[in-house]
C-alpha cells in the first residue's frame, strides 16, 4: 500500500515527501502502557527509501523515528526538522499544535457520529462493525468496498472507530496489549459482545503476526457470539467477500428463527 501511495505522490510534484517511522501512537488506552504499532509501520518508510529511488524523482524524503506517544521525545524530534524546511522552531511548534487539535476534532467527531447512530438505530437494521487496523479497513482498495457491499446486502456498516472505545479498560484482563490496535479491536470486541444488535466483521491481513494473537483474544471476548473473519491479500476476489457475507447473515437470520 504504501509503495503505491508514495508512488502516486512522485507524479505530483511534491518538494518533500513526509514518511515518518512512527513508533507508537498519541494516545494510549485507560491502565496499559504502551501504545505501539505493527513493525512494519516504523519500517515501511525506510523499505520504501531502498525500494524507490526518491533523489532522482526530486523530491525530498523526510524520514525520522517518530514517537507521537510521548510529548517531550516528539517535541525533540520536530523540532530537529526545522533547519531541513527552512522554517522557525515556534513555526513547528505551533503546527504540531494546530495538528493535534484537528486530529482531536476528527476523534471527537467520529465518536458524536457513531454515537448518534447507535441511538437512532431500527431495532430490525442489521448493522456490522467493521473491526481492524485503520489501513485494512479504511482503504477500499484493501477491504474491497466492504462497506459499499454491505450496504448492497442491506446490512449498515460502521468502523470500529466509532464506538465509544476509550471508555473501555481492558487492563484487568490484558494489562500489557502491547499493540495499540490490538488495545481497540480488544475494546471493539467489549462493547460488541455486550450489545445484541452489533455483530462483528474483523478484517485482517495474511500472515499478520499480532493479529495472530489477538483474534484468539477478540474470539474468547466474544464467547459464543459468532462473528466474520475477512482475511484479506492480493489474491482476494470480491465473490468470495460477497459470498461469505452473505452467508455470515444468513447463518445468523436462521440462528434468530431457531430460537425463536
Amino acid at each position: 500500500m504504501i509503495y503505491g501511495h508514495v508512488l502516486d505522490l512522485l507524479n505530483k510534484e511534491a518538494d518533500f515527501l513526509f514518511l515518518p517511522g512512527v513508533i507508537n501512537r498519541d494516545v494510549i488506552a485507560p491502565g496499559q502502557v504502551e501504545s505501539n504499532y505493527c513493525p512494519y509501520i516504523p519500517a515501511s518508510s525506510y523499505l520504501v527509501a531502498a525500494g524507490i529511488d526518491l533523489e532522482a524523482s526530486g523530491i525530498k524524503p523526510v524520514i525520522f523515528p517518530f514517537h507521537m506517544l510521548w510529548s517531550h521525545v516528539k517535541e525533540r524530534e520536530l523540532l530537529a526538522l526545522a533547519p531541513q524546511f527552512g522554517v522557525s522552531r515556534q513555526l513547528i511548534r505551533a503546527a504540531d499544535k494546530a495538528a493535534m487539535a484537528a486530529q482531536q476534532a476528527f476523534y471527537d467527531k467520529a465518536q458524536e457520529r457513531g454515537q448518534e447512530i447507535l441511538h437512532t438505530l431500527p431495532e430490525d437494521q442489521p448493522l456490522a462493525v467493521i473491526v481492524g487496523r485503520p489501513y485494512n479497513t479504511y482503504d477500499t482498495g484493501v477491504c474491497q468496498d466492504l462497506p459499499y457491499k454491505l450496504r448492497k446486502l442491506g446490512v449498515l456498516a460502521l468502523p470500529m472507530d466509532f464506538l465509544p472505545l476509550r471508555n473501555v479498560d481492558l487492563s484487568d484482563e490484558y494489562n500489557k496489549m502491547y499493540w495499540r490496535s490490538g488495545q481497540d479491536i480488544l475494546a471493539a470486541a467489549k462493547l460488541i459482545q455486550r450489545d445484541p444488535r452489533l455483530q462483528a466483521i474483523y478484517v485482517t491481513s495474511f500472515s499478520c503476526g499480532p493479529d495472530s494473537f489477538i483474534l484468539s483474544f477478540f474470539r474468547r471476548i466474544l464467547g459464543e457470539k459468532p462473528f466474520l473473519e475477512l482475511e484479506m491479500d492480493e489474491h482476494t476476489a470480491d465473490a468470495g467477500i460477497i459470498t461469505r457475507c452473505e452467508a455470515f447473515f444468513d447463518s445468523l437470520e436462521m440462528a434468530k428463527g431457531a430460537v425463536l
